[in-house]
């Protein structure tokens, strides 16, 4: 675990993004997204399921910035650190 979501492209379509990219990652603590070509499925790369209120958060924390100025960031940087101290 490297602190990284992954999610469809189709979430950020929202935001004006697009890519032909299928999969994006979304880094702890950095500014910005990564396109991943792969056939990998986002469920398998996050060993699960991700809410929609998760992929939201994490969405605001690339673009914003993940630290408690923003709040909206909060459920994502807090999951990741979780899973982060679950895998030390």
């Amino acid at each position: 675990m490297d602190g990284t979501i992954y999610i469809e492209a189709q979430h950020l379509r929202k935001y004006g993004v697009e890519t032909q990219a299928p999969v994006i990652a979304l880094k702890l603590g950095e500014i910005g997204y990564w396109p991943i070509f792969t056939r990998a499925s986002v469920l398998d790369l996050n060993n699960g399921e991700l809410s929609e209120d998760l992929i939201d958060s994490a969405i605001a924390g690339s673009m914003w910035g993940w630290d408690e100025r923003n709040p909206l960031a909060t459920k994502a940087r807090e999951y990741l650190e979780e899973r982060l101290r679950e895998h030390v």
